[in-house]
């Protein structure tokens, strides 16, 4: 009787370590299979990334571009509809201004231009905007409006941020005409410049984007 229960005790003992034996092998492996998962992801990982970068190289430009003019184009109607550009957009404008060139390792000038850009940018047209705030003793030409240039400049550098004003300035000016123009023939009366108010925004849009293409366009079509 005991030689029988001695035996099933060593019958018991050895089921579990069988078992015990079975688990460690099963968590083994399935250590080993999350393992070999792991070095697998972590030996392609650069692989990925390298294929990646080469599709943000390839389409980032043209991305960025598009969206710079999404972004202008909705500035315009914003500053249509409430005479506000909002300094997110702005912003937003600027930062990709920078990866622009960042994506192309700045092909057409070095970073220190387009800094330059920004400051001569929004520091043209806050001087023009302190002189003609003070002749006319009020707001002629918002914040907004030399954030917009500012931002502008980390995308065309010194020249184009100046030509970009030049081009926004004629266009504001052939805006005011044309509105002047509409008021004149809705009152039936003769057109009147005076003190006529704009949003000057559209405009500066305009400009922004005319010389983005001049500059860019080129470059992306290839």
């Amino acid at each position: 009787m005991d030689g029988t229960i001695f035996r099933d005790g060593q019958n018991e003992s050895f089921t579990h370590i069988t078992c015990a034996i079975r688990s460690v092998k099963q968590r083994f492996f399935l250590c080993n299979h999350r393992l070999n998962k792991y070095f697998k992801a972590v030996y392609t990982c650069p692989q990925v990334l390298e294929k990646v970068m080469d599709i943000l190289l390839s389409y980032g430009p043209h991305a960025l571009f598009a969206f710079a003019f999404i972004i202008l184009v909705t500035l315009t109607i914003i500053d249509f509809r409430t005479w506000i550009l909002p300094n997110w957009l702005n912003l937003l404008l600027a930062i990709t201004g920078f990866a622009f060139h960042l994506s192309i390792s700045f092909r057409f000038a070095p970073p220190y231009d387009y800094f330059l850009g920004a400051i001569v940018g929004g520091g043209i047209l806050y001087v023009i905007r302190f002189f003609g705030n003070r002749h006319y003793k009020q707001d002629t030409l918002g914040l907004g409006d030399v954030k917009l240039l500012a931002a502008s400049g980390l995308w065309l550098g010194v020249e184009g941020v100046v030509m970009a004003m030049t081009i926004g300035a004629f266009a504001g000016l052939l805006h005011g005409i044309a509105v002047a123009l509409i008021r004149a023939f809705q009152e039936k009366a003769k057109p009147n410049l005076h003190r006529l108010m704009i949003p000057a925004g559209p405009g500066f849009c305009i400009g922004i984007f005319g010389m983005m293409c001049w500059q860019y366009c080129g470059f992306l079509s290839q």
